[in-house]
C-alpha cells in the first residue's frame, strides 16, 4: 500500500502533530514500507495454526508486597522545578476547545 503525502498529513492532523513538507515526504515512504510489510504478514496461511496453549491458563508468579522506606515528600520534591502544596506543579497541555 502506497501512502501520499495528503494522507500522511491527515494521519499528522488526527494525531495532533504538524509535519514539514519534508517529513511529510519521509513519513509517507516509511509507513507505506511498514503498510507493505504489514500486507505480507497478512498472506501468511495461519487459520491452521493453533493458538500457543501456553497462554490458557496461566497463572501469574506475584511475590508478596514488602513495606520498605522511600522518599520523604519533601525530598522528592527538592528537584522539581515549581511545586505547590506538597504536590508538583506542571504547565497546562491540554487546549481550551
Amino acid at each position: 500500500m502506497k501512502l501520499n503525502p495528503e494522507e500522511v498529513e491527515k494521519v499528522a492532523a488526527l494525531a495532533k502533530l504538524t509535519l514539514a513538507a519534508d517529513e511529510k515526504e519521509r513519513f509517507s515512504h516509511q509507513l507505506s514500507s511498514i503498510l507493505s510489510h504489514m500486507d505480507a504478514l497478512n498472506q501468511v496461511p495461519t487459520h491452521e495454526i493453533d493458538p500457543s496453549p501456553w497462554l490458557v491458563g496461566g497463572e501469574n508468579v506475584l511475590r508478596d508486597d514488602v513495606v520498605r522506606p522511600s522518599l520523604s515528600q519533601d525530598d522528592a520534591l527538592r528537584n522539581a522545578p515549581e511545586a505547590h502544596s506538597g504536590f508538583f506543579k506542571v504547565p497546562k497541555i491540554l487546549n481550551d476547545r
